[in-house]
């Protein structure tokens, strides 16, 4: 079994609606363009392509 980790970073950001705050740190990942975001998407998805890869034959039978 691989390990896998993914550190994600925390940035504080407050949200304020209707006299409500909340904190939200992961609200910076809403930008698609950041620079921080590339390397989590690639490490997510070799996640899932590691993890589904026993399933690569079943997939091409599904999928003719």
């Amino acid at each position: 079994m691989k390990l896998y980790m993914i550190s994600i970073k925390q940035r504080k950001h407050t949200l304020t609606k209707h006299n409500h705050s909340r904190n939200d740190p992961y609200f910076w990942m809403n930008k698609i363009n950041h620079k921080d975001i590339k390397p989590i998407i690639k490490s997510c998805n070799k996640y899932t392509n590691d993890h589904l890869e026993d399933m690569t034959e079943s997939q091409q039978q599904i999928y003719q």
